[in-house]
């Protein structure tokens, strides 16, 4: 490995997430609640900022994602219970918040993972707080949420801090800090309907700080 460069992203970075068109780094900057964004160099992966760079947030800052088609970012404020959601301008990656941002957790609280389904029709937000997971789905045309009432927010173990879904759509998993385990789950591709998987939750070393899920 060799380093490219150094590049400012504001102070308290907490989350990074690449575009998936990989034009685009998004950085969540947690105690100032801003999103700084940088274009990538296809050819050096050198970075330069975005126009308009860096992006207000809520409250506290946390996990960010994308959806598949790199049309809208999404992010998780772990300090007002809300996700705010953005189009990203495909031209240069700069953010414009979609209209009904940021959108309310209800009952949940503390989030701090986000993860889009490999469709780009669902979004699930692990939430610290209360120890459980929100569903929303995605209009495709407008990047809007609508959460999904049907048994949500579905239980996790303690402390869940990770959430990632896999890439054949099947499956989505989050890691629980709190109680050393990974719950798993199906996800039904029409509704977004999370079920838990047999067996789950998975037990884990001390202190997960991590998931991937290759590919």
């Amino acid at each position: 490995i060799t380093q490219i460069g150094s590049y400012s992203a504001n102070t308290s970075p907490n989350y990074l997430t690449i575009s998936p068109s990989s034009n685009f780094v998004y950085v969540s900057n947690s105690d100032i609640n801003l999103i700084t964004a940088f274009s990538m160099d296809s050819g050096t992966g050198n970075l330069t900022p975005v126009p308009g760079s860096p992006f207000a947030t809520g409250l506290g800052v946390a996990g960010t994602a994308t959806d598949p088609n790199s049309h809208y970012l999404y992010a998780a404020n772990n300090s007002d219970n809300t996700v705010s959601a953005y189009a990203i301008n495909s031209g240069n990656g700069a953010l414009t918040p979609i209209v009904g941002s940021p959108y309310p957790l209800g009952t949940a609280s503390g989030p701090r993972a986000i993860a889009s389904d490999p469709t780009g029709a669902f979004l699930y937000v692990a939430n610290q707080g209360t120890n459980n997971v929100s569903a929303f789905t995605i209009s495709a045309s407008t990047g809007q949420l609508s959460q999904i009432n049907s048994g949500t927010p579905y239980a996790a173990g303690t402390s869940p801090i990770f959430i990632m879904a896999e890439p054949s759509g099947q499956f989505l998993y989050v890691g629980n800090q709190g109680s050393t385990n990974i719950t798993g789950y199906t996800y039904d591709s029409a509704t977004g309907k999370l079920t838990a998987i047999s067996g789950s939750p998975f037990s884990l070393g001390s202190a997960p700080g991590g998931l991937t899920i290759a590919h």
